[in-house]
């Protein structure tokens, strides 16, 4: 199995995204884990906090095993404590980051999310979205559907992209485990991409 990576700085002055994919040594006793996390670019120390999760999260994915979901569960806990710790109560929704994590074991592919970073799979020459991405939008539409407003409105609010659950807020809002993991076919590429990656895409 091939890894690829591209990490381009973009038009900002400095790097908020942070990535890691664990030691291919491991893959045998542990699977193979891939993370991104986008540091939020409207807020304070964007770069800071995806390093604080990232790095928390691949050190202790070795310290783990058994159930894959409860190994993503538990490093993505353990992110969010974490960057809690580093940045104190006083400074929560003040900083903040997405994150996104595969862990491909047993030729199974399973995965977990915060934010809206994706996790895609590029499958017969389509890319599928696996995750689901937690922004304020998803809440408006939830809102139109029982009455509350209207789906143009949902789509149409300045907020709509918002972040409704990051790292940063202290209290994890929405965490998107999959259902099933995904069986691995011959051919299949899993990508893990924050918003300037997938922005840039047409499909």
């Amino acid at each position: 199995q091939g890894i690829g990576k591209v990490h381009c700085q973009g038009a900002r002055d400095y790097q908020e995204d942070c990535f890691a994919v664990s030691e291919p040594e491991a893959a045998a006793s542990h699977g193979l884990l891939a993370i991104v996390s986008d540091g939020m670019g409207g807020l304070e120390d964007g770069e800071l906090v995806s390093q604080t999760a990232v790095g928390t999260a691949i050190s202790e994915f070795y310290e783990l095993g058994g159930d894959a979901d409860a190994v993503l569960m538990t490093l993505l806990g353990k992110a969010n404590q974490a960057v809690n710790d580093f940045l104190g109560p006083d400074r929560f929704y003040k900083c903040g980051a997405t994150m996104v994590m595969g862990l491909i074991k047993n030729e199974r592919f399973h995965y977990i999310s915060v934010g809206d970073s994706r996790i895609c799979l590029f499958r017969d020459g389509e890319l599928i979205q696996l995750n689901r991405e937690h922004v304020f939008r998803n809440e408006l539409l939830l809102r139109a559907i029982n009455g509350e407003g209207s789906f143009q409105d949902a789509f149409e609010h300045p907020k709509a992209a918002g972040l409704s659950s990051f790292l940063g807020q202290g209290i994890l809002k929405y965490a998107d485990l999959g259902a099933k993991p995904v069986s691995i076919c011959p051919g299949d590429r899993f990508i893990l991409m924050s918003d300037g990656v997938y922005n840039a895409l047409s499909v």
